[in-house]
């Protein structure tokens, strides 16, 4: 993979804890049952095991775009894809989730918008955005 200096700010943050973190505020607002969901940026994976554990969605996706961070994560979520959003959200499907999570996560993206249009693409009709 080419040097990404998003990719080397994010990773310099891994010995701060900042990728074990949970919010057990966002696994009480997704109820029983809640069918697929994408977590982008799902950071390790904790948010996403909490919810698997409380919640038993269909599946839960995650997207983390430092390697070694998306790796811990494939031991605790249905799957794991791992690079940017900007070029990981075109190339799934339109209206294939029925939750997307993103917790402090678009602060951090090259073009917010983009990425906001493409996750609204990927929400069925009746789906649901956790933005924090």
């Amino acid at each position: 993979m080419a040097y990404d200096p998003i990719i080397k700010i994010h990773a310099d943050k891994t010995d701060q804890g900042y990728f074990v973190n949970t919010n057990s505020d966002l696994v009480a607002m997704i109820p029983p049952n809640p069918g697929r969901i994408l977590d982008v940026g799902c950071a390790s994976g904790r948010l996403g095991e909490d919810i698997i554990k409380a919640k038993s969605p269909l599946e839960y996706v995650g997207i983390e775009i430092v390697p070694g961070v998306a790796e811990i994560a494939r031991a605790r979520l249905s799957r794991v894809l791992i690079g940017n959003a900007e070029s990981i959200l075109p190339a799934l499907e339109s209206e294939s989730f029925d939750w997307v999570i993103m917790a402090d996560l678009l602060e951090h993206t090259v073009d917010p918008w983009s990425v906001m249009n493409e996750v609204t693409r990927t929400l069925k009709i009746d789906g649901f955005l956790l933005l924090s």
